[in-house]
């Protein structure tokens, strides 16, 4: 994100251990901030904020003056933001195709979808929407989880966000199972694994009903 704050890992050979030496991470031309040597193969350090979104160049600096460069860079990001997930719910046993939407999604291969502590992977359909299967329920039973998604190292999730695991529920009976070609008859329909939700209808030879 443009935000800044991710942490970083630089791998690489040759990186100086020794505590003198003052080493930091170099974005772009110009942008410094102070690193930290994991051991010889690996830096990590904290993206700066950044004004404008787009790639930035990363290089290495080792006390002001030696340069590690490499041909790679850091993809910064807008500020991203979730707005909705349709359907807002599925069954326990995952296989859900959802779309979540929101804004400035970037176009990046790297994407996925955060269901509760569960991650899947997501493809990218354009700035405003994200499309991922849901993975079956981590207790295995109807539940209430946040959504989020994670584009590159970005992770993003809106905890206002929820998506609903519910039972696949099974009908027992029908009262009455008859009536008037005109409809207007009122029935009662019995079963199990029901959830509650405003939006329920009944479906009559695939015609929804209220």
């Amino acid at each position: 994100s443009v935000m800044g704050g991710t942490m970083i890992t630089l791998s690489g050979h040759g990186f100086p251990v020794d505590e003198s030496s003052n080493i930091q991470c170099v974005f772009g031309e110009s942008t410094v901030v102070d690193a930290a040597v994991l051991n010889s193969t690996s830096v990590i350090c904290k993206a700066p904020t950044m004004i404008l979104s787009g790639p930035q160049t990363i290089s290495l600096s080792i006390n002001g003056m030696d340069l590690f460069q490499g041909s790679h860079s850091y993809l910064y990001i807008d500020e991203v933001s979730l707005t909705a997930i349709t359907p807002r719910r599925g069954l326990v046993e995952g296989g859900t195709i959802v779309v979540i939407t929101g804004m400035t999604f970037p176009s990046i291969l790297n994407s996925s979808c955060i269901f509760g502590s569960q991650k899947v992977a997501g493809r990218v359909l354009n700035s405003t929407a994200i499309e991922c299967i849901t993975p079956a329920s981590s207790t295995n039973s109807a539940e209430s989880v946040s959504v989020g998604v994670v584009l590159g190292g970005l992770e993003v999730i809106d905890s206002n966000l929820k998506f609903s695991y519910v039972s696949n529920g099974e009908i027992t009976s029908i009262t009455p199972n008859e009536g008037s070609v005109d409809g207007g008859t009122s029935i009662t329909i019995e079963g199990t694994g029901f959830s509650f939700y405003g939006d329920i209808s009944c479906q009559f030879d695939h015609i929804d009903v209220p």
